[in-house]
């Protein structure tokens, strides 16, 4: 886990994750940063944020920590988990919308389900990294379905 301030959910960032158009995958650009994901039901965005943009992202940042500016040749592999911790955001509003005729740009198998997590202040600015992001605490990771173990 890392540390960062405390973000507010703040639901002015929801109808912008509403109006992402899914049918090509892509959105508004409004001044926010903004992680999408595809395929998983609203029912599960805390698998979304947990699992895909964290849990799963953030080994591949794991030699980048201190850097002001890390290369961007694996940004795919650690973009979301990122902008997640960022220190500067301090809003998010996260919305997954079901689009009947489907999504573009994904498998044919993929359900179609569209997520788009809008964060103000927008991370991921070169040369900013190092005073945004906080190496881990050392303490367990959470994962979405935690509360489900027995």
């Amino acid at each position: 886990m890392h540390f960062c301030p405390q973000h507010v959910c703040d639901k002015r960032y929801l109808p912008c994750a509403y109006k992402a158009d899914t049918l090509t995958r892509t959105v508004d650009g409004g001044g926010y940063g903004q992680n999408i994901a595809a395929g998983i039901e609203a029912a599960n965005i805390s698998y979304i944020i947990s699992d895909l943009f964290y849990n799963s992202e953030a080994p591949a940042f794991k030699d980048l920590y201190g850097q002001a500016q890390p290369s961007y040749a694996n940004f795919g592999a650690w973009g979301h988990f990122s902008q997640i911790i960022w220190k500067g955001t301090t809003r998010i509003g996260c919305a997954t919308t079901s689009c009947i005729n489907g999504l573009k740009g994904v498998g044919a198998n993929v359900p179609k389900h569209f997520t788009v997590c809008n964060y103000k202040s927008p991370g991921n600015y070169g040369g900013q990294y190092a005073q945004n992001i906080s190496r881990p605490l050392g303490k367990p990771t959470a994962h979405w379905d935690a509360w489900m173990s027995t």
